[in-house]
């Protein structure tokens, strides 16, 4: 896959100079981390009063979009990734900082699998993932969160979203990134974590909050997803083929025990 233009859409509460700093370190990292690569970027703000802000981005190829309505993760997405019309898409967190050629590493990947669609990057300093056990694969095909997948910056071909529609706008805080592994898995669009693309995920700079489990908003989300996708019950027909196994494995130990 050659690629010389990617849309990339960033969502932002910039309502101080601090949040614009994260903002700009974010992009500024992106630009300069691919030579041959265009990026795109729309920056989706929450901020209602951010055209009277004094903040202004005076990179190349930065378009900032202010919804009139209130923030919601997905609806906001879905509205940076119509605003773009590149092939490969981007959807990124602004507490990010990409490191030199970590798309190209994606795409080199992409390249060798023609049916991987989506992909993640890799924060080596994640306290979810361990480098060490990782570093040794070139790619892992997964849907696990905060493993394989990780809502915090997902590259995808466009086409995907001709066959997963647009991102489900009832996940509007959390579960988000939970939802959206569990339509590409569902639709059957291989997705892989790709451990030598490196981008340092800041974390909790967004919200300010960093364990978001003890929050009302939380356990909402978290029902709204437990309802979409119930756990999948395993069939009698299971269970019986694993008692099956289990006794033909117990019954040919018994004979070798026998003979020997």
């Amino acid at each position: 896959m050659k690629v010389k233009t990617a849309d990339v859409v960033i969502l932002s509460y910039c309502k101080d100079i601090e949040y614009f700093k994260l903002n700009v370190a974010c992009i500024n990292s992106l630009i300069e981390s691919e030579d041959e690569i265009e990026f795109r970027i729309v920056v989706v703000e929450s901020n209602k009063n951010w055209l009277r802000e004094p903040f202004r981005y005076d990179m190349n190829n930065v378009h900032v979009i202010v919804p009139e309505n209130d923030f919601n993760f997905n609806k906001f997405l879905n509205t940076g990734i119509a605003a773009g019309e590149s092939e490969l898409v981007i959807l990124a967190n602004n507490d990010l900082i990409f490191h030199r050629g970590w798309l190209s590493e994606i795409l080199a990947i992409r390249n060798l699998r023609g049916d991987i669609l989506s992909f993640c990057p890799f924060d080596r300093k994640s306290i979810y993932l361990k480098w060490e056990k990782f570093k040794t694969n070139a790619y892992i095909i997964g849907y696990r969160v905060p493993i394989e997948f990780v809502g915090w910056c997902v590259v995808l071909e466009r086409s995907v979203f001709g066959v997963i529609g647009p991102l489900d706008e009832t996940f509007d805080l959390y579960f988000q990134d939970n939802d959206f592994a569990r339509t590409l898995q569902h639709h059957g669009v291989l997705h892989a974590l790709v451990p030598n693309s490196f981008v340092e995920h800041l974390g909790g700079r967004t919200t300010g909050i960093v364990d978001a489990s003890k929050t009302k908003k939380y356990e909402i989300d978290k029902l709204k997803f437990e309802t979409k996708w119930p756990p999948v019950r395993k069939s009698i027909s299971h269970f019986r083929i694993r008692r099956l196994i289990r006794s033909i494995i117990f019954s040919v130990r018994q004979r070798l025990l026998r003979k020997s």
